[in-house]
């Protein structure tokens, strides 16, 4: 991961750069991001609320189907179609809860990171890690977007396939819509005529961006933080390479880091459950419908939502190992100073910078365990446990 990331090309430019001005400005489109530092407004609640009541045209037709499949005997592989719909869906609404929940919580973490960590030495290496945060913020964005389009597009190619099949199965009670983004039936209503069609279309084409948005957007606004915090231990492990000079005080920036640490954590712990329970969960469905799927275009749709999942999880992971790893060197770097020619009170500061740094930092999901690749890798074999589940159902 690192290395991929390592090659995408950053140019930065001249001038003073916010940090995290890109996330916290889509944040604020998304009605997400509080509007002050005081209680939150009645109104931000009822703009969040009109948003999730807009996506329930589009989900409950296809919570429907899904409960009309699941009571066929051979429904399984259309159940799930619907599940990869409805997955998303109520992951979404989690995240976006326990955002809204904590979101004082998240702009006390922009403002100690665009404010109170100025107190500690040079910040030369605060504009590039912006520009980079901002870079893969607004680059993961376009991905999701792009790769939104391209999924709505391709059940468009398996329509006539689509409705062959309606023909062949024409004992059903109710009428499945072909060309849609996802699988939707209701009984009694044929949604295969115009304007049937194109509104099922519509509705479901706004579901997949306003549920795949805000969830990446807080993704990686989640990443950008954890860029943020690795970058100023990064920092303190050069201060300590001139450990001896008067000035800052090394065990007062590393106090600083740790509570910075605890509050991110306390911030985002519950909302990471989504990727150590639903995550695994919906990878083996769409591993499922990858192998089952009956048409080369619909195994291509869903590599595409997989590939989606993989790589949210996949960056959250990776970015959380990042902190993990570089935290755990600041007793190595304290240790290899010349700690010796120092003070007393200096050598107490780096005796405690030793004896704190031997616990890392981690970013945690409630108690379910840290984000970490070791995590991925877990994470990966629960959802291969559930891949074969399926498999043994399916083969029955």
């Amino acid at each position: 991961m690192e290395k991929i990331l390592s090659k995408i090309p950053i140019k930065i430019k001249n001038g003073d750069v916010e940090i995290l001005d890109f996330n916290v400005r889509v944040l604020k489109m998304l009605t997400l991001w509080p509007e002050n530092d005081k209680s939150i407004s009645s109104w931000s609640f009822i703009k969040y609320y009109i948003l999730i009541l807009s996506l329930c045209p589009s989900s409950v037709p296809v919570f429907i189907d899904m409960i009309m499949q699941l009571q066929t005997k051979d429904g399984l592989i259309n159940a799930t179609d619907n599940i990869t719909g409805l997955a998303p869906w109520f992951g979404m609404m989690y995240m976006t809860g326990c955002f809204m929940r904590n979101r004082q919580q998240m702009k006390y973490l922009v403002r100690v990171l665009r404010n109170d960590f100025n107190k500690f030495g040079s910040r030369d290496f605060v504009k590039e890690t912006s520009q980079k945060a901002s870079f893969y913020s607004k680059f993961f964005l376009l991905y999701c977007i792009s790769g939104n389009f391209t999924y709505a597009s391709i059940p468009l190619i398996e329509k006539e396939y689509c409705l062959h099949e309606m023909e062949l199965m024409n004992k059903t009670q109710y009428s499945v819509s072909c060309g849609v983004i996802i699988r939707t039936g209701l009984p009694g209503i044929n949604l295969n005529y115009s304007p049937r069609r194109e509104m099922v279309m519509m509705t479901q084409m706004w579901a997949i961006i306003m549920i795949t948005v805000p969830v990446l957007s807080i993704t990686m606004f989640l990443c950008s933080l954890l860029m943020h915090l690795v970058s100023e231990i990064l920092n303190l492990q050069e201060m300590l390479i001139n450990v001896c000079e008067n000035g800052i005080s090394k065990d007062e920036m590393l106090r600083f880091i740790f509570r910075y640490s605890d509050k991110m954590r306390d911030a985002f712990s519950s909302m990471l459950l989504v990727h150590l329970t639903l995550t695994s969960f919906t990878i083996s469905i769409l591993g499922y419908e990858v192998v089952f799927v009956k048409t080369f275009a619909g195994s291509l749709r869903f590599a595409l939502h997989l590939g989606g999942w993989l790589l949210i999880l996949m960056l959250t992971c990776y970015f959380g190992q990042q902190l993990i790893d570089e935290s755990s060197k600041i007793a190595l770097m304290a240790y290899s100073t010349a700690w010796f020619n120092g003070t007393p009170r200096l050598r107490k500061d780096i005796w405690f910078i030793i004896m704190r740094s031997q616990r890392p930092l981690q970013l945690t999901a409630a108690s379910m365990g840290s984000m970490s690749l070791e995590t991925f890798l877990r994470v990966m074999s629960s959802a291969y446990s559930y891949f074969t589940l399926l498999l043994n159902v399916h083969f029955k």
